[in-house]
This record gives structure tokens, C-alpha cells and sequence, in this order.
């Protein structure tokens, strides 16, 4: 293929794409942690700890990192909350 018309063809073919991208919607699907999700989490953490012998508290955060869910332990020190945040 000779450039000139390489260069034409490449061109026709950008001046056409944004016509046909303009009638797709651009959706685009964000996975978010539900609250059930973070603490069936947390309750995992924790068990998983008590079989260990540990008390623990455990913070589960969302992608911001804002908590979703935060549990304490019966015997857990006040401070292993600060501590999980």
C-alpha cells in the first residue's frame, strides 16, 4: 500500500470512530463491598484469630477506605480498635 493512501485510510477511519462511539454508552461497572460483605469479613477475621488463642478488633474498610465494619472481641483490649483502623 503506498503511504499516501495509507495516510488517507488512517484518517477516514479516525474521523469515523467518534460517530460510532458516541452511540455506545460508556458504562463502566465498579465493584463496591457490601455491608454483609464486610462482616461476614470481619467475622472471619476474628474467628480465624480466636482459634489462635488471640482477641482481636478488626476495622474492614471500603475502597476510600472509610470502615464498613468494625467488631471487637469480648476480652480485646479498647485499643486493638484504634490499632485495626
Amino acid at each position: 500500500m503506498h503511504k499516501p493512501t495509507l495516510i488517507a485510510a488512517s484518517c477516514a477511519t479516525l474521523l469515523a470512530f467518534p460517530a460510532i462511539a458516541a452511540e455506545v454508552p460508556v458504562i463502566v461497572k465498579i465493584p463496591r463491598l457490601t455491608v454483609e460483605a464486610s462482616e461476614k469479613i470481619a467475622r472471619a477475621a476474628m474467628e480465624a484469630c480466636r482459634k489462635d488463642g488471640i482477641q482481636i478488633g478488626v476495622t474492614v474498610v471500603d475502597r476510600s477506605g472509610d470502615a464498613m465494619a468494625v467488631l471487637r472481641d469480648t476480652l480485646a483490649p479498647r485499643i486493638t480498635l484504634s490499632l485495626s483502623a
